[in-house]
């Protein structure tokens, strides 16, 4: 396909082919997949690899036929698509409801769609008291912001932390941080990427 491709885009793209042909969307497909997995070196293609700079699977066109589906792995379990966050009534004495839908790109990460959900229940009149969820869709941030935005006690198991911090089995010494509730404060900002605290 390097080669094959090469030759149709730059006969596509060359001076004496009719202009409307680069607006053809099949076209422009192979254009941005050729450019997505490979690059020339010397006259000779090459796959591209991390070193030449593979986009993130959030911009990688995954299927022809339909070019925003993406590449996304949860747990195991891996596909090319979409996800479709569901929420939905759970009163005991009434009939379960869904209030609302969402359909995301596979990478997207689901605690990102977490305040959207809240801001159409909020729209739609139907924030709910309580909102229960999976580990995917809450950490730290959004049990705040939840709270303090929306007034929903966002509720759900949260992710084990594999950040340094919680590897690292040494004591803080309060000292080193200030008083106890300053101490709060600052273990509750994150740290920003790339830098430890």
């Amino acid at each position: 396909m390097g080669r094959d491709g090469c030759a149709l885009l730059t006969a596509t793209f060359g001076p004496t082919a009719p202009t409307w042909l680069r607006s053809v969307p099949a076209v422009q497909t192979l254009r941005r997949v050729w450019v997505q997995q490979f690059y020339s070196e010397s006259g000779r293609f090459c796959w591209r690899t991390e070193q030449q700079g593979i986009p993130p699977s959030s911009a990688v066109i995954s299927s022809p036929y339909d070019t925003e589906a993406r590449y996304a792995k949860k747990g195991t379990t891996s596909w090319i698509g979409y996800k479709v966050h569901l929420t939905e009534t759970c009163e005991d004495e009434t009939p379960h409801l869904i209030t609302h839908v969402a359909t995301t790109a596979g990478p997207i990460a689901d605690c990102d769609i977490t305040p959207q959900v809240h801001e159409a229940l909020k729209g739609k009149n139907l924030l709910p008291n309580k909102h229960i969820v999976d580990t995917g869709y809450v950490d730290a941030e959004l049990l705040v912001t939840s709270q303090e935005k929306y007034e929903v006690d966002l509720i759900g198991p949260t992710r084990p932390d594999y950040k340094w911090r919680a590897r690292d089995s040494r004591p803080v010494r309060s000292r080193s941080i200030g008083t106890s509730s300053e101490r709060l404060v600052r273990r509750a900002r994150p740290a920003r990427v790339g830098h430890r605290q």
